[in-house]
């Protein structure tokens, strides 16, 4: 349980990262569970879903304030949850 903990951190972090990184596409990056992949948010979801167990994450975007919530489930276990938020400003 802890190892899938550690990777949802990083899991999105890294997409944090790249969001700053591009912060003239933020808007591309939001993602709602279950609706349509931008090819931005793409690669990153696939890396989600192969690391963790029944993975799914949502990238929220709201003005300057990106929230990523990733969540997994463990075989036999409830539901777990890592939410990360961020404000992207200018450097």
């Amino acid at each position: 349980d802890a190892k899938y903990r550690v990777d949802a951190a990083l899991l999105a972090d890294r997409l944090i990262g790249e969001i700053w990184v591009d912060r003239a596409n933020v808007a591309a990056y939001a993602h709602a569970s279950g609706g349509t992949v931008t090819d931005r948010v793409a690669p990153w979801l696939a890396e989600v879903n192969r690391l963790l167990p029944a993975a799914d994450a949502e990238v929220a975007v709201v003005g300057t304030q990106v929230s990523v919530t990733v969540t997994w489930q463990p075989a036999g276990a409830q539901q777990r949850q890592h939410v990360a938020v961020a404000t992207l400003q200018e450097p």
